[in-house]
């Protein structure tokens, strides 16, 4: 599963805990996607995209979440202790 689908799977459940502000949910979703569907592995090089990141995954789960979306933005392989996307909410 693409870490936007996550987004917006729980996006009501991260949105209770989480004020995205001026950059807009909606752009920044679709920053994420954009990355996601580059030709080259996606970076996620935008300081803006991985804050958004980070507090999605705290919003979602505390220190698991930002563990679990840290993993999954970084590509590292599922380790059976580690939290996956799917524990998010």
């Amino acid at each position: 599963m693409a870490l936007t689908d996550l987004l917006e799977q729980h996006s009501t459940a991260i949105a209770e805990r989480l004020f995205v502000g001026f950059a807009g949910w909606d752009d920044l979703v679709a920053r994420v996607r954009a990355e996601e569907l580059s030709k080259t592995r996606p970076c996620y090089c935008d300081e803006q995209v991985w804050t958004f990141l980070v507090g999605c995954g705290y919003a979602a789960a505390s220190e698991l979440g930002v563990k679990a979306l840290t993993n999954r933005a970084a590509g590292r392989p599922r380790l059976a202790d580690a939290p996956q996307p799917q524990d998010l909410v």
